[in-house]
């Protein structure tokens, strides 16, 4: 069973900001020697923070620089660091030479937080997701049906490819749109987002295949519900699709490996049951059936959000659901919280939330257990999230102990 990590750079880059230090070459090269030594094989590199990235990029708008149309701003301590390396080009080299794998790990969904939206994101308003009424978009949620976005994200992934990464990995799923206001409009009691994303490119297209209006909504019942919301949103989910076809001849060219993350069919207060995404896309539809028949990606992870563990969910749903995805050769990761406060877990050692501040040992046993039931399961490995906690709180001593335990 593989063992992976995210490790959010720009997070690390906050953090040092913090204690007073720079973040830079020499600490990036020591963060991915302690993931090493932990016996950690794969590093899932953010380069995404909201709609910036963290690497010298020529196609996204990196971290540290001052928004789209606005003043000059001083110089941030991110952009220094930028100014004296190229973090993904460090982890790269420090990763291959202490024989790890490192992927890109990119967001697709997530182009929107104040002071830190892309400038594409800025200067493109009218590829986010509509109101199906309303002429009102919700900020950050880009819409593939468009083109020019997906080439613009394209053109990022061949940047990322260049740098000698051995995967692309694809987060499909999480977003931090729902820090703005959205129309409540029309009244009722379903998911106000499930009213957004309906641009007229997409509305155009479903009409023309099916001959149904996606607009239309049904105002005998007090949720005003599109009449055809499910068919609609599982249709567009077919761009998403078109992108990682395109996404996936990208990565063939070297090739190299290409993961996608998004929710179990679990619970979560970010993502409702039977929904693969947060809250904030709706019943946008995830159809990795057809990416796993089309041979378009490589490995799942099954997002369980901050502070939980994925091995009950794998155990109670979805085991049965995702065997024949792994009976096709694809791999399946569970997550594992690895941060600093447990919120869920089975067999927790005293009352939940497990928190290190206030009970250092009471949270390393809730760790020892939870990351214990994940790796006895009949999954292909457990994603730790994230490194910012153990950097931190320092316990990669103790993270390093237990992860040697569980694996034996």
């Amino acid at each position: 069973m593989r063992t992976l990590i995210g490790i959010d750079v720009a997070n690390n880059m906050h953090l040092g900001c913090k204690q007073g230090f720079v973040h830079g070459e020499s600490y990036l090269r020591e963060l991915v020697r302690k993931c090493a030594d932990c016996g950690i094989e794969t590093l899932y590199w953010r380069v995404s923070e909201i709609g910036r990235v963290t690497y010298r990029s020529n196609v996204r708008t990196r971290v540290g620089s001052p928004p789209k149309n606005t003043p000059y701003q001083e110089p941030s301590v991110m952009d220094l660091i930028l100014k004296q390396c190229d973090p993904l080009e460090v982890g790269v080299e420090e990763a291959h030479r202490c024989g790890l794998n490192i992927f890109a790990y990119v967001t697709l969904f997530d182009e929107y937080y104040p002071g830190m939206e892309s400038d594409f994101e800025v200067c493109h308003p009218e590829y986010t997701w509509k109101h199906l009424s309303q002429n009102h978009h919700v900020r950050g949620l880009l819409s593939y049906a468009y083109p020019e976005v997906r080439q613009h994200r394209l053109a990022e992934i061949r940047e990322l490819i260049e740098y000698g990464v051995d995967g692309i990995y694809l987060d499909t799923a999480r977003s931090h749109s729902g820090i703005q206001p959205i129309l409540a409009l029309p009244l009722g009691r379903h998911n106000p987002h499930e009213n957004y994303g309906y641009n007229e490119i997409e509305v155009e297209a479903f009409r023309e295949e099916t001959g149904l209006d996606p607009l239309r909504t049904d105002r005998t019942q007090p949720e005003y519900r599109p009449v055809y919301l499910e068919e609609y949103h599982k249709f567009r989910g077919r761009y998403l699709t078109r992108f990682l076809r395109e996404v996936r001849q990208e990565t063939n060219r070297k090739p190299i490996e290409l993961s996608v993350g998004f929710y179990t069919d679990a619970a979560c207060y970010l993502s409702p049951a039977g929904q693969r995404g947060r809250s904030v896309m709706g019943r946008f539809h995830h159809d990795y059936e057809t990416w796993v028949d089309e041979d378009l990606i490589d490995s799942i992870v099954l997002i369980a959000e901050h502070r939980r563990f994925g091995a009950r969910d794998w155990v109670e749903h979805s085991r049965d659901i995702f065997e024949p995805v792994r009976k096709k050769g694809k791999k399946i990761y569970l997550w594992a919280a690895t941060e600093a406060v447990i919120d869920q877990m089975e067999d927790a050692p005293g009352e939940l939330p497990l928190n290190i501040t206030v009970d250092r040992e009471m949270f390393l046993e809730g760790l020892r257990r939870g990351l214990g039931q994940c790796y006895n399961t009949t999954a292909d490995g457990v994603y730790f999230y994230e490194a910012y906690d153990q950097e931190k709180f320092q316990y990669w001593d103790d993270l390093r102990t237990i992860v040697r335990e569980a694996r034996t």
